[in-house]
């Protein structure tokens, strides 16, 4: 985990990140963006908690976090949608995909903010940089959207 020497620094931006091995036809370089906070950071997470599978999603992650889960704010994005417009999230867009307020008051969304929430599980830290990767970022954001789509239509709950 990156650290920082100076204390008043709640968060840091993700920055990218250089990774390279060696393919078949030489050295193959890729540009991943890493997410990093300190220990004691506390985010909110803005999710649907209609969805069955969304609210499995945070009962997972709050067990696997342990003593970290504290650090963690659920908020069901219907009940928050005026913090939400305020911070100029419209309730559509967060059901649509979840996001996170970091400290500094900074909303992240999609795999950036599962990125993030990953990072917070040690086990979970490859896994969350693997989902960086760019030709991943893009397959998972493109998958994570129809189904997210599917299962809003389903309910009648999305909106063109």
């Amino acid at each position: 985990m990156h650290k920082t020497s100076d204390a008043s620094v709640q968060w840091e931006e993700p920055y990218p990140i250089t990774c390279s091995r060696l393919g078949k036809g030489g050295l193959l370089t890729t540009t991943v963006t890493r997410v990093y906070m300190p220990d004691n950071a506390s985010i909110y997470v803005f999710y649907d908690a209609v969805c069955p599978i969304c609210r499995n999603d945070r009962a997972r992650f709050e067990r696997w976090a342990g003593k970290r889960a504290g650090d963690v704010q659920w908020c069901d994005a219907t009940e928050h949608q005026q913090v939400l417009r305020e911070k100029g999230v419209a309730l559509e867009a967060a059901l649509r995909s979840l996001h996170i307020e970091k400290e500094d008051g900074h909303i992240i969304e999609g795999i950036e903010a599962y990125q993030l929430l990953m990072m917070r599980i040690p086990v979970l830290r490859p896994v969350a940089w693997l989902i960086g990767l760019p030709g991943i970022k893009r397959a998972l954001r493109w998958y994570y959207d129809r189904w997210v789509q599917r299962r809003l239509k389903r309910e009648g709950r999305w909106s063109d």
